[in-house]
């Protein structure tokens, strides 16, 4: 079975150093400096690799200038451990951060380093888009652009943005791999629309088939909803996103003429459906990476991509 991966470079010196607070922030200037033990964070605490107090309210955190982060920001500033709640810089986006940082859910957060693609040795794709992507076929429609960019993202200090400016057409990374006929499938990604867009509908991952051109089990983003599209049928259920906010996704489907399609958001179920053909002739042998079908102009960013037989979770 022929393994795609990207075996990403770890940006040490990068997350050792961002996040510093400028001379002056809060009462404390040890605030956000990686640590390694409570003893280099003077008054404050050594938690999840960086000097912050625990809290359970805004108001623990004000002294500091901060907040008291949601679980999901905890969550990724902790690396995908659980923790108590943090207190982190307030951003409406990703701009208000540090270098390394990211927006989510409302808190300053590090981003996890890029993915270890050694840690997955049954994927099948392994990509957090940090180097090069010149090994994947592409589908770029002429006007169109899907291709690796600096920006702040969940994982590494890169993402894929596809950037759909005539449409309807396509704009993604191909990843071919052996044909899978039985058994679980399973792909996580995160993906962002980024803000400012009212209309969209993109598909950033979709599993297909060779042998069969008028099969595809698509994710996709439309309009204020995530969905799920059998080919050209939406499949039942829907789940709001947000514009300018990253989302994990993950979707596992059992392959079978009848089979079955579990898509998760953010770690929560949103679509679960049986009966569903996923099995086209020939096997699953690709996945797409970027925008598989845009039926309409706009742009959205994917990252740290797995695919293979087992289901990752978001970290």
């Amino acid at each position: 079975m022929m393994r795609i991966r990207a075996y990403a470079l770890i940006f040490v010196a990068a997350a050792l150093g961002c996040g510093q607070p400028q001379e002056g922030t809060g009462t404390n200037t040890n605030w956000l400096r990686a640590c390694a033990s409570t003893s280099e964070c003077g008054t404050l605490a050594c938690s999840c690799g960086h000097c912050t107090p625990t809290c359970t309210s805004d108001t623990d955190c004000a002294p500091l200038g901060g907040i008291c982060s949601s679980a999901d920001s905890t969550t990724l500033e902790c690396q995908g451990m659980t923790n108590a709640r943090l207190c982190l810089p307030r951003c409406a986006s990703s701009t208000d951060c540090g270098s390394g940082q990211v927006c989510y859910r409302g808190a300053c957060t590090h981003s996890l380093a890029p993915a270890n693609c050694a840690d997955h040795p049954d994927a099948l794709v392994c990509e957090d888009f940090e180097g090069a992507l010149d090994t994947y076929q592409t589908a770029i429609t002429s006007g169109n652009t899907a291709e690796g960019v600096t920006v702040a993202t969940p994982s590494g200090a890169r993402a894929l943005k596809a950037d759909v400016l005539v449409a309807p057409s396509t704009a993604y990374l191909r990843a071919n791999f052996a044909p899978i006929s039985t058994g679980p499938l399973s792909v996580r990604g995160w993906i962002q629309v980024p803000a400012g867009q009212t209309t969209y509908d993109l598909a950033p991952l979709a599993f297909w088939s060779d042998q069969e051109p008028a099969w595809a089990l698509r994710v996709v983003a439309k309009d204020g909803q995530l969905q799920a599209w059998s080919y050209t049928t939406p499949i039942a259920g829907t789940a709001p996103i947000s514009v300018g906010e990253w989302h994990c996704l993950e979707a596992t489907i059992d392959i079978a003429d009848a089979g079955r399609i579990q898509v998760n958001l953010d770690g929560a179920s949103v679509i679960d459906v049986s009966s569903t053909d996923t099995l086209p002739t020939g096997g699953i042998g690709a996945l797409a990476m970027g925008t598989e079908w845009a039926g309409a102009t706009a742009t959205i960013l994917v990252d740290r991509v797995l695919a293979g037989p087992t289901a990752a979770g978001c970290w």
